[in-house]
């Protein structure tokens, strides 16, 4: 079983500042049940079950029943969770999008363990996430206010929902009101996360967690349906940030508390090339990851610090995540057209 989150591991961060307690689910535990899934994945869904699945099937039941899936330092006032309140934040948002996949993906291997477990999923899904994300509260609804600040929490929040949403309907349990909240959201993203021009202020770094976020939701969509809610052109000048904030080799402008280097996410570039037709992304995607030029500090920070500050390479700060991983062993969708690609590569 995955380590469970006590109330004063949830207290540190108002304490003593310390969000190392739980963000370590987030940043680190998670990534242990996305690789048990894949495994899973790449031994068989119908391969006869084996202690590895009981791992599974507990890392997967201490996740889904865990209180809340926000992190503590996102919690109002960094108090307990109020097991009746509806915050989202980026974490919980995330394992909505993961869980949802999961069950989609393992839907034969989790029938075959448990009649309960796929029903479970969905509720707690709905309960964690997608009902607050469309009833919550206005002091912390900030996804419903169109005249708040754009960050890339919109492009990780509203990328997720749409990937649960978009999940659960090919499963059978369309949430239309969430998916168009979703949209609504990732398109204010677009429009007011970036710059005039689709830069991002704050770095590689960030722009690489909010667009891989949102590209996780908007690649479930049809053609059809991406060009009915996304502005292609205007996608097309983020997706060509890279090339114009790329100094050389694996080094990039950078902005705020991002690295500089950054090694492409093979997880988000075909796709966005694809969709975009930037030539700039479809070789950066080809590339081998950079060595990093220093240690990572695998020791608890108990500050709150974020993870960027920590790594010599931030690119595969995020691949903690099943769709992620997912998308790896995944063929990109053909590329755009020339005339649907407003921002190529001059």
């Amino acid at each position: 079983m995955p380590p469970v989150a006590q109330a004063s591991d949830f207290l540190a961060a108002r304490r003593s500042n310390d969000r190392a307690r739980v963000d370590a689910r987030w940043q680190h535990d998670r990534r242990t049940l996305s690789q048990l899934a894949i495994n899973r994945c790449l031994r068989g869904l119908d391969n006869p079950a084996d202690a590895t699945d009981d791992r599974l099937l507990n890392w997967l039941w201490g996740f889904l029943t865990e209180p809340t899936w926000v992190v503590s330092a996102h919690l109002p006032s960094r108090d307990l969770p109020a097991l009746a309140g509806h915050n989202i934040d980026l974490a919980a948002a995330e394992m909505a999008a993961l869980l949802a996949e999961v069950r989609e993906v393992l839907a034969p291997w989790i029938d075959s363990v448990s009649a309960t477990l796929a029903d479970s999923i969905v509720a707690e899904i709905d309960r964690k996430v997608l009902t607050p994300f469309v009833v919550g509260d206005a002091s912390v609804a900030w996804w419903k206010d169109p005249a708040s600040h754009v960050s890339n929490w919109a492009g990780v929040c509203a990328g997720s929902v749409l990937t649960a949403c978009r999940s659960l309907t090919a499963q059978g349990h369309p949430r239309p009101q969430e998916e168009a909240l979703a949209l609504d959201v990732l398109r204010r993203f677009a429009d007011r996360g970036f710059t005039r021009g689709g830069e991002c202020d704050e770095g590689m770094g960030y722009w690489i967690y909010g667009v891989a976020f949102a590209c996780l939701g908007w690649s479930r969509l049809e053609a059809d349906e991406l060009a009915a809610n996304v502005d292609v052109a205007r996608l097309a000048q983020i997706a060509d940030y890279p090339r114009r904030a790329h100094l050389g080799g694996d080094v990039f402008f950078s902005g705020n508390d991002s690295g500089l280097r950054a090694s492409p996410p093979h997880y988000l570039t075909p796709w966005l090339a694809a969709a975009t037709g930037n030539r700039f992304l479809a070789a950066w995607g080809a590339m081998p990851p950079a060595p990093a030029v220093a240690p990572i500090d695998p020791s608890p920070q108990p500050s709150s610090s974020n993870e960027w500050k920590r790594r010599a390479d931030p690119s595969d700060a995020h691949l903690r995540h099943f769709g992620q991983i997912l998308r790896l062993f995944a063929a990109p969708p053909p590329p755009a057209k020339a005339e649907d690609s407003a921002a190529r590569a001059t």
